[in-house]
């Protein structure tokens, strides 16, 4: 997502330069808006849940009968790696969505100078 049009119109209106901080901010704001947007069809469901079928994937060969305890740890890995990256995944595009509705205060401060009072 290329936002750099963005962040120049956005230093143009604050006839300033942002801080990295602010460029990084902006970018995850944007992103997060973009994910809350499909947050609520379909599709979205069926990214998680494929996500989470990995996860069950994963628990099932943990739980079937292994004739070797090398067999047994790198099931144990496969679970373990397939889980945290599901919970991880999960947890950043929530926490995009939630941050997305808080706008940042540099954006609110561009958008007024545009505004008439």
């Amino acid at each position: 997502m290329d936002l750099t049009l963005d962040i120049n119109r956005i230093e143009q209106l604050l006839d300033r330069r942002l801080t990295q901080d602010e460029v990084d901010e902006y970018q995850y704001w944007r992103k997060g808006r973009s994910v809350a947007e499909i947050e609520k069809t379909e599709g979205f469901a069926i990214i998680l849940e494929s996500l989470g079928q990995e996860v069950d994937e994963a628990n099932a060969a943990l739980a079937a009968p292994l004739p070797h305890a090398e067999d047994l740890r790198a099931a144990h890995s496969q679970f373990y790696a397939a889980n945290t990256l599901y919970q991880k995944i999960r947890q950043n595009l929530m926490l995009m969505i939630q941050r997305s509705s808080q706008t940042p205060d540099f954006v609110k401060q561009a958008f007024r100078q545009v505004s008439p009072t």
